[in-house]
């Protein structure tokens, strides 16, 4: 057996000479360009999928091996994982001649062995350079090219991995950080394997989702609880970054920052609690301030969504649309986020942050406490700070939400933090109120562009009719979140029964 640790990158096409430039300033040992066919095997019923398994017969270099790699540890796309590999006669898996794999008691390996078929193939040119580092370290650099198949489907393979051999991890991550000069790259977490699967049995692009609780249990210490923090943040991040890659849909950018600003929430709330050293926690405020106008580009899409539904009742609409594709045509497009994604800056930052995730010191206790005790005080804190903002006066006017809304996403961010920790129906009844806040401040937004397409309209019957229309819209919006607002502040916290 064999223990695998590799980092992975999407690069672009035509990168191998930049490639070659960057490793010729290192030691190369050993170059070589071979062509590799791999056959991925599965029962109809994908057995080995549930048990996290991938297997697979590889033929090159005149022989036939197999391989069976199982569960093991991703964290950012530091794959980790046991890898064991024979090398057989014919074309089809012999899962017996695995001796040192702990397969499950109820597996009939004869059974499953009969029931295995070929279930998609990657064919590609892969060029190796093997890497001498500090250390004792020794790190192949491979670059696939080629495809992935499935049937009559197909899906380009363009990627770079570094894999450990042996030696120090740290200089795996040293490395990683040269090739992100490399224009296009991205480091990702999806393996060829998940893409395989996903190809073959035509998966769905996985959907934008919203942020939910990092997983934690009252048994964690203040530590654990930490780097779970970062962890879940890191992996919503990824996750919105393919979605957005296989779709171009900017809600998944939108998530992607949310991802980065919980980041840097659980920097900032364990900072008090533990020691710990971090270079790269200003860098995730530089990537969010690079997605800002992606929220304008959001708003005015649901003003212009199903034909301009929105507006279909204001006079002079052609005009009004008009305005409003002016204004869209004058903010940034897709192809800024593709640049951004791909661009150094960004991928040094993902690389920083995974490297810290993998190799990173411990963070270590300023004091004793339990989470349960960090958890209620840190809640507390960001309660308080809620009531005594504006959110706690008397009557709010839509001015004042919108200034808000900052403090109320690191408010409910602080939740996404602790919330596990708790009971479900009434911390959900609680954050649910909140969010109806949020969610207000979110139409108030929407309508901004058509308060600022009236600034330097004309005062004619049409401007006067869609001011009216304008307030109407706000005072209705306000008035409803004053209700929810209202009733939040005279509702006991979820987590008082802790105190």
């Amino acid at each position: 057996m064999n223990s695998e640790i590799e980092l992975k990158f999407y690069a672009p096409d035509g990168c191998l000479g930049a490639l070659q430039h960057i490793l010729d300033e290192f030691s190369i040992l050993q170059h070589e360009i071979r062509h590799l066919r791999s056959v991925y095997f599965d029962t109809t019923e994908r057995h080995l999928r549930r048990l996290q398994m991938g297997l697979r017969i590889r033929t090159g270099d005149e022989q036939n091996v197999q391989t069976l790699k199982t569960a093991g540890r991703n964290i950012g796309g530091l794959h980790e994982r046991p890898e064991f590999n024979q090398v057989i006669e014919g074309n089809h898996p012999e899962l017996g001649r695995f001796e040192h794999v702990d397969w499950p008691d109820d597996i009939d390996l004869m059974q499953l062995e009969t029931q295995l078929l070929p279930i998609f193939v990657t064919d590609f040119l892969r060029t190796t350079w093997l890497i001498d580092l500090e250390n004792e370290t020794l790190i192949e650099v491979a670059l696939d090219s080629g495809q992935l198949q499935a049937d009559d489907k197909q899906e380009p393979i363009q990627e770079i991995e570094l894999e450990l051999v042996k030696g120090d991890v740290a200089q795996l991550f040293l490395l990683a950080r040269q090739l992100t000069q490399l224009e296009g790259i991205q480091l990702v977490s999806t393996s060829k394997a998940k893409r395989g699967y996903a190809l073959a049995d035509e998966l769905p692009a996985e959907q934008s989702h919203e942020l939910t609780f990092v997983p934690l249990s009252t048994a964690d210490s203040i530590s654990d609880a930490f780097m779970h923090g970062l962890e879940y943040a890191l992996q919503h991040w990824q996750s919105h970054q393919q979605i957005f890659n296989q779709t171009d849909d900017l809600t998944a950018v939108k998530q992607l920052k949310q991802a980065a600003m919980l980041m840097h929430q659980v920097l900032t709330i364990y900072q008090d609690v533990l020691e710990f050293d971090c270079e790269w926690h200003d860098e995730l405020l530089w990537l969010a301030r690079q997605m800002s106008w992606v929220d304008e580009v959001l708003s005015i899409e649901k003003l212009l969504d199903q034909q301009g539904e929105f507006i279909r009742k204001l006079p002079n609409r052609r005009a009004i649309t008009r305005y409003l594709e002016e204004c869209r045509q004058s903010l940034p497009d897709l192809s800024e986020i593709h640049q951004l994604l791909s661009s150094p800056r960004y991928n040094r930052l993902v690389v920083d942050i995974v490297s810290w995730l993998n190799q990173g010191e411990r963070a270590r206790a300023k004091q004793e406490l339990s989470l349960i005790e960090f958890a209620v005080s840190a809640l507390e804190y960001s309660w308080s700070e809620l009531k005594e903002s504006d959110l706690g006066s008397e009557k709010l006017e839509f001015s004042q939400y919108e200034r808000l809304a900052g403090l109320l996403r690191r408010n409910l961010m602080v939740g996404n933090c602790f919330g596990n920790l708790f009971p479900t129906p009434e911390r959900d009844d609680f954050r649910l109120l909140w969010f109806d806040i949020l969610g207000g401040i979110e139409d108030l937004r929407v309508l901004e562009p058509i308060a600022d397409m009236l600034e330097t309209a004309d005062d004619d019957d049409d401007a006067r009719q869609i001011r009216k229309w304008l307030q109407r819209k706000q005072e209705s919006i306000v008035d409803a979140m004053e209700f929810t607002r209202i009733e939040v502040l005279l509702r006991q916290d979820y987590w008082h029964s802790y105190k």
